[in-house]
């Protein structure tokens, strides 16, 4: 089957709220694949514009102490 693409325009905050939701749907609904061709997706056009790649299911390091 040759289907149709479309492009989305997302910011990363945007990016990465998808991919929690997807990340936490279950395996049954066959989202795994979709989460798989999202962040390929994502992680090229990243590297293509120098954004940095971040996974968003890593935690965030702790702000420096302000002196």
């Amino acid at each position: 089957m040759n289907e149709k693409t479309i492009t989305l325009n997302l910011t990363v905050s945007e990016f990465n709220f998808l991919h929690a939701i997807l990340g936490d749907l279950p395996t049954k609904t066959n989202a795994w694949v979709l989460l798989n061709n999202f962040e390929g997706q994502a992680k090229a056009q990243a590297e293509a514009q120098n954004i940095p790649v971040v996974n968003p299911a890593a935690e965030t390091a702790p702000a420096p102490a302000a002196e």
